[in-house]
């Protein structure tokens, strides 16, 4: 591969008010998008596939969600569906699990569900996260961050 193009995500959009920095952590493509998700702000971001700086066609797609950010993010075609990777929450069992947002297309939120995966620290969790249909069927996979999903080395 050979860089073509380097620039910000701040020559196409502005960050969200009290957001600062925008610490891109995702990226999926789906028709002439790019949509990224980030670390520290729970948004998610539209930026038109010309790359044109300041073009009308680059926006924030739907609204803001409490918490610090997401961590990936997927696309299922068949669903029509975008699933947000929260890497890991304090659980009501008192274990840390990853959380997984869902919107369709037009950035409505639909529901959260939790991962039954427990894992031992909030900042170890879910890193990656895809959409793959098999057999006719739907599923998520997702990256584990850790020496076999665990803290630690």
């Amino acid at each position: 591969m050979t860089l073509v193009v380097e620039r910000k995500l701040s020559d196409f959009l502005e960050p969200p008010k009290g957001g600062g920095v925008l610490e891109a952590s995702g990226v999926v493509a789906k028709d002439r998008y790019y949509y990224v998700i980030f670390d520290n702000v729970r948004r998610i971001a539209r930026v038109h596939s010309s790359l044109q700086p300041g073009s009308k066609k680059h926006s924030w797609f739907g609204g803001a969600r409490e918490g610090e950010g997401y961590e990936d993010i997927a696309y299922s075609r068949h669903r029509r569906r975008f699933y947000l990777l929260i890497e890991a929450e304090k659980h009501p069992d008192g274990t840390y699990k990853a959380l997984i947002d869902e919107c369709n297309e037009e950035a409505q939120y639909k529901r959260r569900r939790w991962v039954d995966f427990p894992f031992e620290q909030r900042n170890t969790g879910f890193e990656g996260l895809s959409a793959v249909r098999w057999k006719g069927c739907d599923y998520l996979l997702a990256l584990c961050e850790g020496n076999r999903c665990r803290a630690g080395r």
